[in-house]
């Protein structure tokens, strides 16, 4: 598997460039809390497959049908308001990571796993039906693990490197990777376990898996590749 590095300062300098005097005032709207969301800090973003956007806030989650903000998720049914993860099962179901836990939402039901330790806020789905995630143990540790037909299968405890906490997990196709970062390291889950097979004294700002590579943007390193 190949690991890239992007460099973010280069990156937008080369769209500045190459797209300056082409779109001078591009169009946007801007939506509010008077549009539908239900709250301004927006956590997470999730485009599903029937063609919603799923908006993840501070308290609660939405979705936008191309012209209007739709709540069939009450807020104060989901085990957390904070929703700063969703991603959609191949059951077609939408789950949501959340401040205490996570919840899968059928189009109809919304169910909760509260039977776990720690805070759920990082998920990712894999083809056979897991939901995988991430989470922020009080006991001092990363559980990593997933989600199958309900039961929770606790997979991995990572090591706490400083104060930098889980930023999110991916899934690659290749050797059915699961990918999970943190600010410092990148994990190959699958392949090695707990041993970060990239660290960077900066800040991992993202990660973006493809099937056959991981990409990932450093805000400080001028690295272009890295395999």
């Amino acid at each position: 598997m190949k690991y890239f590095l992007i460099c973010p300062i280069l990156l937008i300098h080369s769209l500045i460039v190459g797209v300056y005097g082409q779109f001078t005032n591009p169009p946007y709207r801007h939506y509010s809390i008077s549009d539908g969301l239900p709250q301004m800090q927006v956590m997470s973003l999730f485009s599903d497959s029937r063609g919603y956007l799923w908006i993840g806030t501070k308290m609660g989650v939405c979705r936008y049908n191309g012209k209007d903000f739709e709540q069939p998720v009450n807020a104060d049914s989901l085990p957390g308001e904070i929703v700063s993860g969703i991603t959609e099962a191949a059951d077609g179901k939408i789950w949501f990571g959340t401040s205490n836990g996570p919840a899968s939402f059928d189009g109809k039901n919304l169910t909760s796993f509260l039977n776990v330790d720690g805070k759920y806020a990082w998920i990712a789905s894999t083809p056979d039906g897991k939901l995988w995630y991430t989470n922020e143990n009080p006991k001092d540790s990363y559980d990593f693990g997933y989600f199958e037909n309900g039961v929770n299968h606790p997979t991995a405890k990572l090591p706490i490197n400083g104060y930098y906490e889980p930023l999110g997990c991916n899934f690659c196709n290749e050797n059915n990777s699961m990918i999970v970062y943190t600010k410092t390291d990148l994990y190959d889950v699958t392949n090695h376990g707990d041993t970060p097979v990239f660290r960077t004294n900066d800040s991992i700002a993202a990660v973006q898996t493809t099937d056959q590579s991981v990409c990932y943007a450093d805000i400080m390193d001028t690295s272009n590749f890295i395999s």
